[in-house]
């Protein structure tokens, strides 16, 4: 997966591979993580870089934790 990242201070859009996984450190209650740059990335700081996916994930479990991540997003946003 290819995504985006603007920082909030300066504007300045970035573009990265990232993928998403449970098996981090910083991943809790089976909450995903996204991995960037090798960076880890929590929902929070992903809505304040206005994280944007450029190229789709194309195996079923990134699919599937996308799905979630961006439900915790929506979430987060006060869009559920």
């Amino acid at each position: 997966m290819k995504i985006s990242l603007t920082n909030p201070l300066d504007g300045k859009t970035r573009t990265m591979s990232a993928h998403l996984t449970t098996e981090h450190s910083t991943s809790s209650y089976g909450q995903p993580v996204m991995i960037a740059g090798g960076t880890p990335i929590d929902v929070s700081n992903a809505v304040l870089q206005r994280a944007t996916i450029i190229q789709m994930p194309k195996r079923a479990d990134q699919v599937r934790l996308l799905a979630q991540w961006q439900g915790l997003a929506k979430t987060m946003l006060g869009l559920r």
